[in-house]
């Protein structure tokens, strides 16, 4: 991602005009691209499907069956979250088509960037990115959709990412006002 940054970046000031669409457009067809082409290359590494069956991310097929999965406290890692139904290889590919397809042909991506800043070393457990998507028209939607489909899902694993929704909290201006608030009893 780094190096994805970066070539658009040196891109924007020597050939801008070379430039079809945003940072987070570019970024976000380069991470889900290598997702689709690592799911496309699993089919022919039966060593790997194996690991990864030992995992538990995935039943082996036909269809290959990518398991959701869930953080457990106990063990102090994912386990196989068997309240949803998995998903077969082909959902999961149909829905990164929906995504680059719809990222590309329309501005539906409001945002797609990391919380601190990307280096070639990157140092820390993980990089959280945020994912904003646009409320109007159909391409926002798919992408909402497709998103909102491979949130937990092992096949995400693949490129080391869990992706989840966002939590619905208060901001910190109204925590802030409502611990300032006197307490009725």
């Amino acid at each position: 991602m780094c190096v994805a940054a970066d070539g658009w970046r040196k891109l924007k000031t020597t050939e801008p005009q070379k430039l079809d669409r945003p940072m987070r457009a570019s970024l976000f067809v380069c991470f889900f691209a290598e997702l689709q082409a690592r799911l496309r290359a699993l089919e022919s590494k039966d060593e790997d499907v194996a690991k990864l069956t030992d995992l538990g991310w995935l039943a082996k097929g036909p269809p290959f069956v990518w398991h959701f999965l869930k953080w457990d406290a106990a063990s102090q890692s994912n386990i196989v979250d068997t309240s949803k139904p998995p998903l077969t290889q082909s959902e999961i590919l149909e829905h990164l088509q929906i995504l680059l397809k719809n990222v590309v042909s329309s501005n539906s991506l409001a945002r797609f960037h990391p919380t601190r800043p990307m280096a070639e070393d990157m140092r820390g457990d993980s990089l959280v990115f945020l994912i904003q998507v646009g409320i109007q028209g159909d391409a926002a939607a798919g992408l909402r959709s497709s998103l909102k489909a491979l949130c937990y899902n092992a096949s995400l694993q693949l490129v080391a990412t869990q992706l989840r929704e966002d939590r619905q909290t208060r901001s910190t201006l109204a925590n802030s006002v409502a611990a300032s608030l006197p307490k009725s009893s």
